[in-house]
């Protein structure tokens, strides 16, 4: 309870325990009309960009999308998928899943010169022309 009232105390949006959560709030100031509740839920990269005059103005223009997207999130099919992205060097990521409620690194720490997607590929060319490594093969 303390968390709550502390994130709502500096603006930070309610707290919720889970995913499920989140959206089940969402659906539920959706369905309530409630454009500041919903707001609430929205990240703060999310509000950084929209502004809460914005989102009601949005939110009022289109009740039928917000009826739709309120009755999708009730009926969502499948177990929540949960990520996680931490910068560890200049414009490198890595990811992360939960799986079976433990954190696992879904990023590729080994492969250092990947070329497994496009973005792999040119990492993987900078990475090689940094360290002088001509004997790599990248794309």
């Amino acid at each position: 309870m303390r968390s709550a009232l502390v994130a709502r105390m500096v603006g930070c949006g309610p707290s919720v325990g889970s995913p499920e959560a989140a959206l089940e709030a969402l659906a539920a100031a959706l369905r309530a009309g409630d454009a500041d509740a919903a707001y609430a839920l929205m990240s703060r990269s999310y509000r950084a960009r929209v502004s809460r005059d914005e989102f009601r103005a949005l939110f009022s223009a289109q009740p039928d999308e917000i009826a739709r997207t309120a009755d999708a999130l009730g009926h969502r099919a499948g177990p929540v998928e949960e990520e996680a992205r931490i910068e560890w060097r200049e414009h490198e990521d890595i990811e992360l899943a939960r799986e079976g409620g433990a954190w696992r690194v879904v990023t590729d720490v080994v492969d250092y010169y990947s070329q497994a997607t496009p973005r792999d590929a040119v990492r993987s060319f900078v990475r090689a022309a940094e360290h002088r490594r001509w004997d790599e093969r990248v794309a």
